[in-house]
């Protein structure tokens, strides 16, 4: 934790690539992790999350907005020593920000039947609203479970299954 002392938690990012290998982690179950990556800037660990097809929500988008504001309100208080300070020259929180951002513009469609249904429930029987073609671009909203609350470029909003949705380029 290079850039606060005061953190509670920290994330090293050492071991979050041997933990998602070793015991096969499915990275969409990480948002916590995530989330505390962002919030301590550490942009190793969002880097490695992201490497191992973390699909970024706007959810995540709000949680670096967050951040943003709490690292501005830090560099105010101007503490360079002790318990409580922030050293700007550490904070990766811009960097963070515009890779998250670049990622979550780009999350789209992907699947081999060239198209995945747009589903009103969390459920392959739910009604269809909607087929998106492979390769569409699609706003994901929520990307906690195994089903993640979409928009599609028309403004329909439904669910599609994780399976069928790429983060980044």
């Amino acid at each position: 934790n290079n850039t606060f002392f005061d953190s509670q938690y920290f994330i090293n990012s050492d071991w979050i690539q041997y933990f998602i290998t070793k015991y096969k982690v499915d990275v969409t179950n990480l948002n916590t992790i995530m989330k505390e990556a962002i919030e301590q800037e550490d942009y190793n660990a969002v880097i490695i999350l992201l490497n191992n097809h973390y699909v970024v929500s706007k959810k995540d988008l709000e949680i670096c907005s967050l951040t943003e504001i709490d690292s501005k309100e830090k560099i105010k208080e101007d503490k360079a020593e002790g318990y409580e300070s922030y050293l700007v020259e550490n904070s990766e929180i811009d960097n963070i920000s515009k890779l998250l951002k670049s990622k979550y513009l780009n999350n789209h469609i992907e699947d081999k039947d060239g198209y995945t249904n747009l589903r009103k429930e969390k459920s392959s029987s739910s009604e269809i609203l909607q087929k998106i073609k492979s390769g569409e671009q699609i706003e994901i909203l929520d990307n906690t479970g195994d089903w993640f609350l979409v928009k599609t470029k028309e403004g329909k909003t439904g669910y599609i299954h994780k399976s069928r949705i790429k983060s980044g380029n």
